[in-house]
Order: C-alpha cells, then sequence, then structure tokens
C-alpha cells in the first residue's frame, strides 16, 4: 500500500520560500518564540488516524493544509472552525474548537422548554404543585426549587385555600415578561404577579441539563438526554441567522447530535456546544507556514472573516453547484437543459418536423415522376433529351409552364397540375390561377 506523502508546501500552497527564508533569518529566534502566544483561525478540521486536514488563509485564499502526524488518534473528528496555537518548534499543535450557539430569546420558547422539563412535553402546559413557607412569607415551588416572596397579608389569605398550584405562562400585554398565577383546588384564581424573563432564564439554566441537539429538515430538535422522544422543536428561522448557518455547517461536517450546555445570558438561554481541545504531534515543522498564514489573517479583509462555514468557501464543490440557494441551483438546471437543446441530436426531431413539412408541399410535384427536391430547369431539360416522344410532348409543355412560373405569384407545383390537367383537355393553359 502507498504511503500517504505530506503536502509540499512550494507546490500546493504557493508559498513564497524566499521571502520566508529572508524574515527567518532577520529574527529567527524572535518569530519561533512568538509562535506559543499567537493564534490562528482555521475552518473545516478534520483530524483523522495519521493526518490532520484544515484550511488556512494564505495569500489572501483559503487553502486546505494536510499534515502528517506522529501518533495515532484514537478516533475521527471534525469540527467548523477552530483557533490553532503551535509551540516554539512548530511540532506541537493545538486544537481548540470554536463553539457552536444556539438561542433561545422569545419568551414562548422559553415556556415551551419550562414545559419540557417540567411536564415532558414542550406543547404542555400543567400546573406546577406548590406550598408555603413555613417561616416567612414566601410561595415555594419545589418542581422548579424556587420560591417568590409575598407580603404578609396575601400569604395569611392563601394558607386559607390550601392546597395551591401555580401557572406560569408568557404575558399576553407584555413583552419578555411572564405571568405567574396561583390557583386553588377548584382552579379559582387567587392571586397573579408578573416575573421578568430574566428570572426564568436563570431558573432554566439551572435545571436544564445537557440536551442533544439534531437538524431535521428546517428545525432543530433538543431532546433530553433520559427521555429520548421528549423533543422541543425549534424552527429555524427563530433563530439568529449567523447560528443557523453555523449549525447547519456543523450538521453537513459531522451529522452527528450536538451535546448542548444551557448557559443564561441576560434573559435568555444559550446553549453552548464546546468540544475539547486537542494536541497533536506533527512529523514536520509548520512554523514558516504558521508564520505566514497569521500574517495573511491580520492583512485580510473583513469579509474573509465572516462566514467559517463550508457552504462559505470559493473552492468548495458544494458552494460551486449550490451557490447558497436553490434558486441558483435551478439557473444552472435551466442553462444545461439549454445547452443540450442546442445540441445536433436535439434537433433531429425538429429537422424531422421540417422535412415533413416540405413533403407535404411536394407530393404534387413527386406524383409527376420528378425529384422535387432537386427539380430545376436545367435538369429538367435534361431529363426531358432522355425521355420516350409521348413523355418528352408532356415534360416540355410542363417545362413551359416552369419557365413562366415568375411572371404570376403561384407556387411551383401549381403550375405543374394546371398545365397538366389543361394539355389533356387540349386547351391552352390560363395565364393566372
Amino acid at each position: 500500500m502507498n504511503k500517504q506523502s505530506q503536502l509540499t508546501l512550494t507546490t500546493h500552497l504557493n508559498l513564497n520560500p524566499k521571502g520566508i527564508h529572508s524574515a527567518g533569518q532577520q529574527h529567527p529566534n524572535d518569530a519561533l518564540k512568538a509562535l506559543t502566544n499567537q493564534h490562528l483561525t482555521a475552518r473545516n478540521i478534520v483530524v483523522t488516524k495519521h493526518t490532520v486536514q484544515m484550511d488556512v488563509l494564505i495569500n489572501n485564499s483559503w487553502q486546505t493544509l494536510r499534515l502528517s502526524t506522529e501518533q495515532a488518534n484514537p478516533q475521527l473528528e471534525k469540527f467548523l472552525a477552530a483557533t490553532i496555537q503551535l509551540s516554539s518548534d512548530g511540532k506541537q499543535l493545538t486544537i481548540s474548537p470554536l463553539p457552536v450557539t444556539m438561542t433561545l430569546s422569545k419568551a414562548p420558547q422559553l415556556h415551551a422548554l419550562l414545559n419540557l422539563l417540567t411536564q415532558g412535553d414542550s406543547r404542555t402546559t400543567a400546573p406546577l404543585p406548590a406550598n408555603l413557607a413555613a417561616t416567612k412569607p414566601a410561595l415555594q415551588l419545589p418542581v422548579l426549587n424556587t420560591e417568590f416572596v409575598l407580603n404578609n397579608t396575601l400569604a395569611a389569605l392563601l394558607k386559607t385555600e390550601t392546597p395551591l398550584k401555580a401557572v406560569i405562562v408568557p404575558a399576553s400585554n407584555k413583552h419578555n415578561e411572564f405571568s405567574l398565577t396561583i390557583i386553588n383546588r377548584f382552579g379559582d384564581s387567587l392571586h397573579q404577579q408578573s416575573i421578568s424573563q430574566q428570572k426564568v432564564a436563570e431558573l432554566l439554566a439551572k435545571l436544564t441539563p445537557e440536551l442533544n441537539l439534531k437538524l431535521s429538515g428546517q428545525q432543530v430538535q433538543l431532546n433530553l438526554p433520559e427521555k429520548p422522544t421528549s423533543s422541543l422543536t425549534v424552527p429555524l428561522n427563530t433563530l439568529p441567522s449567523k447560528q443557523v448557518k453555523n449549525i447547519q455547517a456543523q450538521w453537513q461536517l459531522s451529522p452527528l447530535s450536538l451535546i448542548m450546555t444551557p448557559k443564561a445570558i441576560k434573559d435568555t438561554i444559550t446553549l453552548i456546544n464546546q468540544a475539547p481541545a486537542q494536541q497533536i504531534t506533527l512529523k514536520n515543522s509548520l512554523a514558516e507556514t504558521f508564520i505566514q498564514a497569521l500574517q495573511s489573517q491580520r492583512n485580510a479583509s473583513p469579509k474573509q472573516h465572516v462566514e467559517l462555514t463550508p457552504l462559505s468557501t470559493t473552492d468548495s464543490p458544494i458552494r460551486s453547484w449550490l451557490k447558497g440557494s436553490f434558486a441558483d441551483l435551478k439557473t444552472r438546471i435551466t442553462d444545461a437543459v439549454r445547452y443540450f437543446e442546442k445540441l445536433p441530436a436535439a434537433n433531429k426531431a425538429t429537422n424531422n418536423s421540417l422535412d415533413a413539412a416540405l413533403n407535404t408541399k411536394t407530393d404534387s410535384i413527386s406524383q409527376l415522376g420528378f425529384n422535387a427536391k432537386r427539380l430545376d430547369i436545367v435538369k429538367l431539360a435534361a431529363f426531358e433529351n432522355n425521355r420516350p416522344t409521348e413523355t418528352r410532348f408532356h415534360q416540355s409543355t410542363s417545362a413551359t409552364a416552369v419557365a413562366d412560373a415568375p411572371k404570376t405569384s403561384c407556387p411551383l407545383s401549381q403550375h405543374f397540375r394546371d398545365n397538366s390537367y389543361n394539355t389533356s383537355a387540349g386547351r391552352k393553359p390560363d395565364a393566372a390561377c
């Protein structure tokens, strides 16, 4: 079996070895020492058993590096984007994957997550058990492991209505707020008060375990690890566009469920997938290429840093066909159909239809024994000399009619038909049709 060789930088990456060498000669020690404090952004990282592959910005274009490793990597790893750090000798590579995030910022989304945690179904809203604290005026919700402070008068009133339950739903008249309603055993509303969305987000961040994220069509499914059948469905159009692109690109790169850890950020819940850093030892030093890539990223335009997704790479086969949308794919298919229509084989049916129309118009000429496609006065005269006398007389009369044809607007076939009839009847041909 042929052993895969390492990618040659001078031929495959279009590097300038002389420029790198001269820079290294000026400050060799300073450049190598500075490597440990520098970070490089890479994307589409694939770690296999004996190689690591990544896209790096070099000479103002994203180019693919394929590097051989010393140790055998235990399993296949794929990361959408990562920061790369190199040791001073250029052989120790540290890959720190960038997190994949998903933000639940709308009150209905947080309410659905609350239902999933408390009821096992994101679409079911049910009252939660509630009781009054024994030592202070407060309403306790054991399911949420929280309590709400009450005034003394309200607490005394609620003691007479036990057992109590509480219902938490998004406020109908206020944005980014929830409503807490306390009811008795008969379902009568005893008290209602507002809860800030930030407090609900903090409660959910503490209660929510790690969730499994899967992409299904145009929506994201969040599942509880202990209840795989219970899920929260979030349409992609309700999420920030940048997060949607990253989730789709990560799923395209590696279609495996992501483990998301919840975190409360202000009045939202942010689910974060953070893969651990990878330590890889290379067979050859990457120092010179690393230095040049750092320089390229410093001088890169903002557009070259915006997208870190496979669909955004200019040399990606998927990008070249899809262009990020199915509308462009439709246009390309249309262009392909037009191209094949212009080929000779595609015009065969059209040519056959034209021949059929021509044959229909020349049936009367063919019936006279002539080849209608090649008929002209010169050939007709030559043909007449080789025919018998009776036939020659008939053709002479017809040839006279053909010679007179340009003087009228009648079709050639009509002249033959009229002259044949008039000759047999012993009359002169008519001057007009």
